[in-house]
């Protein structure tokens, strides 16, 4: 597949598409977003109106039959993930799919199997991976510039008034650990590039809001690494 003929479909229309992924795409140069999706079919022909395209679809199947994509960028709640991203890898369509990636080890292994299957290309949005000062600091322990690693302290805050927090709907407050299922991805794959594979030690949580829905707002993980430990508040 030429990178000139990157043609890109959507599933899932909403703020995550919205603010970072559909700019993104438009500019990655020899890709062209030619399809949008989701199940609330206004919101898909709002943002394919947006897009100047011709049509907009509220089933993936009938997207992926209709239009000849290469890649799958899926955006929708994680508990759509597996079903979405092995249904587009059976059509023989690349996948990008948001963080987290499955609800658990057993989803996540299927979709690996549908990838290696098909023969397609699975990937996970772990975009903090890219950013040039990470890229940087991971080059200078690798030269050398540092010392050995043995330790990595991370902080990831939010702002208590985000809409994910207050809204008590979200669908992230239906997932098994609250808000941090969704956040924790990313400093966990940030400390895995810096001390390899990790086991929870030990992991402390308060509650400091008054919402009943939110199961705490603050927390502090201790993960063993094969090359040290890692801290992530």
């Amino acid at each position: 597949m030429s990178s000139k003929s990157l043609r890109v479909g959507i599933v899932g229309c909403g703020a995550v598409a919205q603010r970072w992924h559909i700019p993104a795409l438009r500019k990655v140069k020899g890709a062209q977003i030619v399809a949008v999706c989701d199940a609330r079919e206004d919101l898909s022909g709002s943002v394919a109106k947006k897009l100047n395209l011709h049509r907009h679809f509220a089933d993936l199947a009938e997207m992926l039959n209709k239009e000849e994509l290469n890649l799958l960028d899926i955006c929708t709640p994680p508990r759509t993930h597996p079903t979405l991203a092995i249904q587009a890898m059976e059509t023989g369509c690349h996948v990008l799919v948001e963080k987290p990636m499955a609800m658990s080890c057993e989803e996540a292994d299927k979709m690996i199997r549908a990838s290696e299957e098909n023969q397609v290309k699975l990937c996970v949005v772990h975009n903090q991976l890219f950013q040039p000062a990470m890229i940087k600091a991971i080059s200078m322990v690798r030269e050398g510039f540092v010392g050995d690693v043995t330790g990595v302290s991370l902080r990831d805050s939010r702002l208590g008034d985000n809409d994910q927090f207050v809204n008590k709907d979200h669908w992230i407050h239906k997932l098994p650990g609250g808000v941090f299922s969704e956040l924790l991805p990313h400093p966990i794959y940030l400390a895995q590039l810096f001390l390899g594979s990790l086991e929870p030690i030990a992991v402390y949580t308060r509650k400091l809001t008054s919402y009943d829905w939110v199961i705490a707002d603050e927390a502090r993980i201790i993960l063993e690494g094969e090359r040290g430990i890692a801290t992530i508040t």
